[in-house]
């Protein structure tokens, strides 16, 4: 903060030698600037500036002023010397310091200020990060977003919790919120040349009175035979307490906390990621003075709770020869699991027409999988405008789609302008050139890096002839990418760095659902029947993605 003077006053008093019994006028100063709003740097109107000081006679007196549509305040009057100024808005306060001198006015310069000028197809994401439940700002927090390059942009919080990240692109974002204890994840809508809040800003952060509230404390793990955290799970309680709502999410290590909960009282926990959940019901909480650890929930796991299967969901298997993700959803205990054969016996028939055509039937499930080695008969040619609409209206209404390799034509035909495939768009089955083998990919998501703990997976490649991608369009999750090998012309050349599984969402932000597609196998099934299982690496990509769905 700088004080530069700007004017001189002129003699605030006139003496006179008939009225020399009368005290003269106190000398005074005054104080001028502009106050912007800390998390987005724009002037900020009606913004309440004060500062309180005892005068020459030893009297506290207060001066203040309110400012106007251009941030700017002024107050006269003000004794010389060093004073605390305070500017309070509607969601922040700030506090400087300032030297008042007789017969000038110090000029305050608010570093929050800043211009804002974007790129063309750009726009900003700025906010103040609090950890509501401990009451304090988040600093040193590392604020993440995947563009669609598959490359990242990131910045840091400051001291008080703010951060900006610009010339983010237009269109819907993840932005990633991770600090020692503390993760957080938030979807939203960037539009051109304007800011977009990460979310309802709340800028007093005060600690919550530990005689009047307690805590909750848990973990949740990705599934009973590990005890590795699932990082990004929706915990919360079931009901409000007088209009306030609490929840949080898990960190990488799967640890969640919920604080500040008026106690003592009894409530109900939830758990929830994609269609999976755990809940806690009579959840005692006390003070944190009674109960300075807080309660800890518990689940089948002792310590760490793994989330079940939501008993409602349903999910439908298109069967192909190469592929078995139905064997990996058992393996999930998904139970509501129905599956029909993409490869027809009578001569002639159209599988797709007969499972898609119907929307009402299709409506019934919730996500649908098609394992590579499916009929691709009618893909050829000119496809069913029937079954490419009600595959859009099925996701655009909230379902979910999973495509594994060589079954790729069916997004291509329903969403040519989300996926790049290599080769000829229009030509069936231009794109299945891959070349099998162990290859190693990078984890270009940062949700599914933070569940794997890596950033580099290796993934075996066991059939040759995949479909491969060349180049996705914005707003297209890029979940693993690597240099990966193909045939051409009787040789073998190399795609470098490209998408190897990726994913989208079309419909409405908060009500349309994602498409999924990955080249590699979770389970193959040769032709001599034999299952081969990947309970490595690939599943725990699959798992991952069936999380997000």
């Amino acid at each position: 903060m700088m004080r530069r003077h700007v004017w001189v006053w002129g003699a605030v008093a006139l003496v006179c030698s008939a009225c020399t019994d009368e005290p003269l006028e106190e000398v005074t100063g005054g104080v001028a600037g502009t106050i912007c709003n800390p998390v987005t740097g724009q002037v900020a109107e009606g913004v309440e500036v004060s500062v309180t000081y005892t005068d020459g006679a030893g009297f506290e007196t207060d001066r203040t002023d309110t400012t106007d549509e251009t941030g700017a305040f002024e107050i006269r009057n003000i004794a010389d010397g060093t004073h605390t100024f305070h500017a309070r808005g509607d969601t922040f306060s700030v506090e400087f310091d300032l030297t008042v001198q007789p017969h000038e006015v110090a000029v305050f310069e608010d570093s929050a200020c800043r211009e804002l000028a974007y790129p063309p197809g750009t726009g900003e994401i700025v906010g103040q990060i609090c950890n509501r439940h401990v009451g304090s700002f988040v600093a040193d927090a590392t604020v993440s977003v995947q563009l669609p390059d598959g490359s990242r942009r990131e910045t840091v919080s400051d001291a008080e919790g703010n951060f900006s990240l610009p010339d983010v692109p237009v269109g819907v974002h993840v932005v990633y919120v991770q600090a020692p204890g503390y993760s957080r994840t938030h979807q939203v809508e960037v539009k051109d040349g304007e800011q977009t809040l990460l979310e309802p800003q709340q800028m007093f952060c005060q600690p919550p009175d530990p005689n009047t509230t307690g805590k909750i404390t848990g973990r949740v793990c990705t599934d009973p035979d590990a005890d590795a955290g699932l990082a990004g799970v929706r915990v919360f309680l079931t009901e409000d307490i007088d209009g306030a709502v609490f929840e949080t999410e898990t960190d990488e290590t799967g640890a969640f906390l919920l604080a500040g909960i008026p106690a003592p009282r009894t409530v109900q926990v939830r758990a929830e990621r994609g269609d999976f959940f755990y809940s806690w019901a009579d959840v005692e909480v006390f003070t944190v003075v009674d109960n300075p650890d807080g309660t800890a929930l518990a689940g089948e796991l002792g310590d760490c709770t793994t989330l079940i299967p939501d008993g409602g969901a349903r999910y439908l298997v298109i069967d192909g020869f190469y592929d078995k993700i139905q064997n990996v959803l058992e393996r999930m205990d998904l139970a509501d699991i129905t599956v029909a054969s993409g490869n027809p016996t009578e001569p002639g028939a159209l599988w797709a027409a007969d499972i898609f055509g119907d929307y009402a039937a299709l409506a019934e499930y919730d996500a649908v999988f098609i394992n590579c080695g499916v009929s691709e008969l009618e893909f050829v040619g000119t496809p069913d405008p029937v079954v490419a609409a009600n595959l859009r209206q099925f996701v655009q209404s909230g379902g979910s789609l999973y495509v594994s390799d060589q079954a790729y034509d069916i997004i291509e035909l329903t969403w040519p302008d989300r996926i790049d495939f290599l080769f000829a768009d229009s030509d069936n089955s231009a794109a299945e050139f891959g070349v099998d083998g162990v290859i190693q990919t990078d984890v270009a998501d940062l949700g599914l890096a933070q569940f794997a703990g890596q950033d580099r997976i290796d993934i075996d490649f066991n059939f040759g002839f995949y479909a491969l991608i060349q180049e996705v369009a914005p707003g297209t999750t890029v979940y693993l990418q690597g240099d990966v090998p193909y045939y051409v012309n009787d040789t073998i050349a190399t795609l470098e760095n490209t998408p190897v599984t990726v994913g989208f969402t079309d419909g409405p932000v908060g009500v349309g659902g994602r498409v999924v597609f990955t080249s590699f196998h979770q389970e193959s099934d040769a032709t001599t029947g034999e299952v081969e299982v990947l309970d490595g690496p690939e599943d725990a990509v699959l798992r991952y993605l069936i999380f997000e769905l």
